[in-house]
């Protein structure tokens, strides 16, 4: 999605794990699991697939970002009553209950997002003393720029990406385009933003927070909606840089955005079922939007007012003001193709997928 923001600032200080571990290991127990080496399931934790899984971690036996694991208790991620085990696969224990809403893990949420909108606003996870901490919370530009060269190395495998040119804008794939991206934990309202500066310089922002709310209330795994949130992004930064190449380094005037929103959904639908062999966690309706009402007259006036510019005439305050307008018009989640309710259909929890995120500094 496109917005003008403000100079964005953030650093995220604390020292954790990012849990992107999604292995096909047989399990003793179903459903995902967080691993704790407290006794009463608070602190760091390890989610996996299956408590079998857990077991790979235990007592050291394998490392994982960096740090090894020794689990004392554990919970089911899906439990709706949160109940703490005692972790012993000999003799399994209840010796407790989580508060209510002091889960965060990966489960996530819904709101409106460049990577389209809707769905409502859960109540925020718990961030208590000794609790479980939020995803979004601990994901930092290291862990950032980590996952997305992980998945842009193996899509830059895969012919049909590596093929692509975009139906609407004619933009093209490349491993390594030129932009900067930061991680905003603030809420924005939006998944994900790409814009440029004074200078024409393409920026990526991406806003764990919001991706959280998006991914909790369609039920996806955390990693995945900030997987999908990057690709969104990625796919902008193509367009915005190949428009910039066309146009002597002007940036996509607004009118433009509506057939790039479009041309952006399908196309991280087609990759993410190139890579996964499965849908991508939301559904959108770029395939079935239309252009809005008023659309073709706000375009035309926004080109005359364009050209006026051009033509090195100044605009009237009233002008700037209508041209400004316009370009919020443009903008505005109502006029783009965005995210329907719920989960895809052809969404896969377990996938295949493995990048590894090391601890932020």
């Amino acid at each position: 999605m496109f917005m003008l923001q403000g100079e964005l600032q953030m650093k995220i200080n604390h020292v954790i794990v990012f849990l992107l571990i999604l292995l096909g290991v047989s399990a003793y127990g179903e459903g995902r699991v967080r691993g704790f080496e407290t006794n009463n399931c608070s602190g760091n934790f390890l989610e996996v697939r299956s408590l079998g899984v857990l077991g790979e971690y235990h007592e050291h036996k394998k490392e994982i970002f960096g740090k090894t694991w020794y689990f004392k208790s554990y919970l089911y991620v899906d439990d709706s009553d949160q109940t703490c085990h005692k972790y012993d696969l000999e003799e399994i224990e209840v010796i407790g209950q989580r508060l209510p809403g002091s889960s965060s893990g990966s489960g996530v949420s819904g709101g409106g997002s460049s990577s389209g909108s809707g769905g409502s606003q859960p109540s925020q996870p718990s961030h208590g003393v000794g609790g479980p901490r939020d995803p979004a919370d601990e994901f930092t530009d290291e862990m950032n720029e980590q996952l997305k060269d992980c998945w842009v190395e193996d899509l830059d495998a895969i012919e049909s990406v590596t093929n692509w040119e975009g139906e609407e804008t004619g933009s093209t794939w490349s491993n390594d385009p030129d932009a900067s991206w930061t991680v905003d934990p603030t809420d924005r309202g939006t998944m994900g933003v790409v814009n440029s500066d004074d200078e024409g310089n393409i920026m990526a922002y991406i806003f764990p927070t919001n991706i959280r709310q998006v991914a909790t209330s369609r039920n996806i795994v955390f990693q995945h909606m900030v997987l999908y949130a990057q690709m969104h992004e990625y796919v902008h930064v193509l367009q915005w840089t190949h428009y910039q190449n066309e146009n002597d380094g002007d940036d996509p005037p607004p009118y433009e955005y509506f057939d790039m929103e479009r041309e952006n959904y399908n196309t991280v639908n087609d990759w993410w079922r190139a890579r996964f062999d499965s849908g991508p966690p939301i559904l959108s309706d770029a395939n079935t939007r239309s252009l809005p009402r008023g659309f073709r007259n706000n375009q035309r006036r926004y080109e005359e007012l364009e050209a006026k510019l051009a033509n090195g005439e100044s605009l009237t305050s009233n002008e700037q003001a209508e041209m400004d307008q316009l370009a919020e018009w443009f903008n505005n989640a109502e006029n783009l193709p965005g995210i329907l309710d719920g989960q895809a259909g052809g969404y896969d929890p377990d996938l295949d997928f493995e990048c590894d995120v090391g601890e932020s500094e």
